[in-house]
């Protein structure tokens, strides 16, 4: 059996790609934090290996002898640059180099970006990956960093980069706040206007990886990831409250008031002790055009194509948040 390393695997998409290997057939060995919570993991059927991307002993433990890596550890949200680049800059490095060291003979190493890291789309105009790349958050910007982590000291290992547009399913705490809006019957709209955006389910993100780690033209390729379906936040939270037997009235913010939001969430996140789930470089993103994308390369070159429907998978989503006890 192939022998797969998961960065991030006890996380919402890591743990689902973990799952999406085994069931294709690969030996999974994870690499996971000391303080990692492993619930989502089948701890009978992966190894572990307890470390981090800064932690050159237990990367070099994690590294040693794999065939295929997926690198999904990354940091969304964080107060300040150097907090996004420790993990999603020289986290991606330090793993690049324990690979080159320990597993010469890899077959494929798998980066899970975002597509942050190519920016917002104008309206009408979904950015392909033939366009110039303009992150606008800090976030964004050090996910491309990392991508040329990944290309700069990969040029021995065959890679392949997937930009994930938004994910939500099972599992996810993103999704979880327009959810728990839904519950209380809100939906969100910035302004009066819509922005359209993209959201795909995780079931396909995972899907999508497994695809493209077996596929050879995407070796050297970076690809969108997506439900080609174009939606907005407001139609998000709308089918979140119908999931939930409710009726949802549209909650419109001026968009002079995402500042502000900005620093309540701020001084909530230090008064509970808990990460903010909005620092302001991720404010930016909800005041872009537009957040799409053309998925025609994934599709044609690795046969990916997402298969769950906006309202399915919405619905299955607010099914698990009921039932795991989160609403």
């Amino acid at each position: 059996m192939p022998l797969a390393l998961v960065t991030g695997a006890s996380g919402f998409v890591g743990s689902h790609v973990v799952e999406a290997l085994l069931a294709r057939g690969y030996d999974v060995r994870c690499l996971v934090r000391q303080e990692s919570d492993l619930g989502w993991l089948p701890l009978d059927r992966v190894a572990l290996c307890r470390g981090s991307l800064t932690d050159a002993p237990s990367l070099e433990a994690a590294s040693r002898g794999v065939d295929v890596v997926v690198h999904n550890a990354g940091r969304i949200r964080a107060e300040g640059e150097a907090l996004y680049d420790d993990v999603n800059v020289l986290g991606t490095r330090n793993l690049v180099e324990a690979i080159q060291k320990n597993a010469p003979e890899v077959r494929r190493f798998v980066l899970m970006s975002s597509l942050a890291a190519g920016g917002p789309s104008p309206r009408g105009h979904p950015r392909s990956e033939e366009d110039s790349d303009q992150p606008i958050s800090a976030y964004g910007q050090s996910k491309k960093r990392g991508e040329e982590e990944v290309k700069r000291l990969g040029a021995t290992i065959p890679w392949t980069i997937l930009r994930p547009c938004a994910v939500y399913g099972p599992r996810d705490r993103g999704f979880f706040i327009l959810a728990r809006m839904a519950a209380r019957g809100f939906s969100f709209c910035l302004g009066g206007t819509v922005q359209p955006v993209q959201a795909i389910h995780v079931r396909d993100v995972a899907r999508a990886t497994v695809l493209a780690l077996e596929a050879a033209p995407a070796i050297g390729r970076t690809y969108y990831i997506a439900h080609p379906a174009i939606t907005d936040w407001n139609t998000v939270g709308r089918i979140m409250a119908r999931a939930l037997g409710k009726s949802a009235m549209t909650l419109s913010v001026p968009r002079w008031a995402i500042p502000l939001v900005g620093r309540w969430t701020a001084i909530a996140a230090r008064a509970f002790r808990r990460p903010n789930v909005l620092p302001d470089d991720r404010l930016r993103d909800l005041l872009a055009p537009a957040w799409t994308c053309n998925t025609l390369r994934a599709a044609r070159e690795f046969g990916f194509l997402a298969e769950t429907e906006l309202r399915e998978g919405l619905e299955e989503t607010m099914a698990w948040y009921r039932n795991a006890g989160w609403l």
